[in-house]
This record gives C-alpha cells, sequence and structure tokens, in this order.
C-alpha cells in the first residue's frame, strides 16, 4: 500500500495561495464551479493537495479535476503536468483534465460528467 501523504500538511502558504487562486479563477473555472455547485456535489476548489493546490477536488472519490488553458499545451508545460499527475496517482487520486474551452462553453456538460466520475467512484452523490 502507498503511504498517503498527511492532509493537515501542506507548503507553507499554501491556504493563503489557494484563496488567491479562488479569487482570481479564470471565467472558465468560475462557469464550471458555478454547475458544480448547482449539482451539490460537495467538491471542493483549489484545493491543496500535498504539494499541489488542484482546481477542483472531491476527496471521497478521490478525484482531481483541472481546467486546462492554452499554455499546458508547451513541453514544459505537458511535463510539470505528468509529473503532477503521476504524484496525484500515486496518493490514489484520478486525475481528469478538462479543456478550458470545453468548461467555458459548455459548463453543465462537464459537471454532469465529474459527477457521474464521482457516483461511480463512490456509489453515491456525495
Amino acid at each position: 500500500m502507498t503511504d498517503r501523504f498527511d492532509h493537515d500538511r501542506h507548503r507553507p502558504g499554501a491556504i493563503k495561495r489557494a484563496r488567491r487562486l479562488r479569487r482570481e479563477a479564470p471565467a472558465s473555472e468560475r462557469k464550471l464551479w458555478e454547475a458544480l455547485r448547482k449539482l451539490e456535489l460537495r467538491i471542493r476548489r483549489q484545493a491543496p493537495i500535498g504539494r499541489f493546490i488542484v482546481d477542483f477536488a472531491h476527496h471521497a472519490a478521490r478525484l482531481v479535476v483541472e481546467v486546462d488553458g492554452a499554455r499546458h499545451d508547451f513541453t514544459d508545460a505537458v511535463l510539470a503536468d505528468m509529473e503532477r499527475d503521476a504524484w496525484l496517482g500515486s496518493q490514489g487520486y484520478l486525475v481528469v483534465r478538462v479543456r478550458d474551452t470545453e468548461a467555458f462553453d459548455y459548463p453543465e456538460r462537464v459537471a454532469e460528467r465529474i459527477g457521474d466520475l464521482i457516483k461511480s467512484r463512490t456509489g453515491k452523490w456525495d
């Protein structure tokens, strides 16, 4: 079994940074957040997990959702995302990546897909 990280321990300043990221969220993340809240899925946004702050997390389902803009197409970002996904995977999280254009244009559809994933991983709407 993989050793789990201590949920209470984040990098110094992670909580403050997460709060700032919530305030400064791009329009695509704000629209997706609004759609997710309507489904009452108990998802956290800009949630610190270990050394990372993820866009959205559902801890009971061990699910992370990342909304990726165009910068994620560059080689250095792809490599960083792979490292991040591998670490989160080692902690038991499934990482789902959504394009920001899809989150902006079709937030309800993306939220429903996330809800279905949560249901399949937990057996209930949580």
